[in-house]
């Protein structure tokens, strides 16, 4: 669940930087919904929609990921407690690393292209491979 989290933020917070129209971040939280068998997203889409064109600050977010995960609970998700507690904070984490990918989308230069091609094809498989694996050696 942090990670589903953390790439939810993620994905509505470039969504919202690209249109923030609440048809679109609804349509995009039904698909996300129907094609994952994680987190129901739809719950945090219509949370998301409901703020419409207005800025969304780190509050916001915690409050999406919180939906999230009172949705995933009641959805019949297994939830640990420890996930999450992480998940509303890392739905922050995830809009707020947002923001520098928008930069670089927006304004692209030679060194932030670079950079954001380095940390998006090479340390981030690499951090979530290292998970990964650390998960899968702790499972009975």
């Amino acid at each position: 669940m942090p990670l589903v989290a953390l790439g939810a933020g993620l994905v509505f917070g470039l969504l919202r930087r690209f249109d923030p129209r609440a048809l679109l971040v609804l349509g995009l939280g039904a698909f996300l919904t129907y094609t994952t068998t994680y987190v129901p997203l739809i719950v945090s889409a219509i949370a998301l929609a409901v703020r419409g064109t207005a800025t969304v600050g780190w509050r916001w977010w915690a409050f999406t990921g919180l939906l999230g995960i009172a949705t995933a609970i009641t959805w019949d998700h297994p939830v640990t407690f420890g996930g999450a507690l992480l998940a509303a904070p890392l739905m922050v984490v995830g809009a707020v690393v947002a923001e520098p990918i928008w930069r670089v989308v927006e304004r692209p230069t030679r060194g932030r292209v670079l950079t954001f091609v380095i940390l998006a094809r090479i340390c981030a498989p690499a951090l979530t491979g290292v998970l990964d694996l650390a998960l899968r050696s702790r499972a009975p």
